[in-house]
């Protein structure tokens, strides 16, 4: 019985060491929000597109099934006073091929209401200090949660 319970520990042991070897050889895909464009501006709200770029530098393809995003706002001239506009998921299964960098669009859309204090920066500047901050959610092959974070401003001209 001693025996048996050596070589399954044994074995349990090696699976492990096998596990968390190959775990350290996949590297982290890096997510860089590109930036932030206006995509239509109407009487009741806008849509703007926001470029992930998502970069695999593993020898295999990655997929992500979901990214969840948060935006905000400055609505202070001193850059300290960050208000959060609205909260997202963009739930489309995105392949990410080896070793390449592939762009994804996600589109923003939101009421004016949203922004209630923050609009006014849009009136009198025309423009609106931002920032954004998500994460991806890869589950191929291992699951992992990958953020990311902007800041910029977007323009009546697009974004900076």
């Amino acid at each position: 019985m001693n025996r048996i319970k050596r070589w399954k520990a044994g074995m349990l042991f090696t699976a492990v060491l096998v596990v968390s070897s190959c775990s350290s050889a996949v590297r982290r895909p890096e997510i860089e929000l590109a930036g932030i464009r206006v995509a239509g501006i109407g009487l009741r709200g806008a849509s703007l597109v926001a470029d992930l770029d998502i970069t695999n530098e593993n020898d295999f393809d990655i997929e992500t099934d979901s990214i969840v995003y948060r935006l905000f706002a400055n609505t202070a001239s001193s850059g300290e006073s960050w208000q959060p506009i609205l909260q997202r998921s963009y739930t489309q299964r995105i392949v990410i091929a080896e070793d390449k960098v592939t762009r994804v669009e996600i589109p923003i859309e939101f009421n004016y209401s949203d922004f209630s204090g923050a609009a006014r920066s849009v009136i009198d500047r025309g423009t609106l200090n931002y920032r954004v901050e998500g994460q991806a959610f890869v589950r191929e092959p291992l699951r992992r949660t990958i953020p990311f974070t902007k800041t910029g401003i977007v323009s009546m001209t697009g974004a900076r």
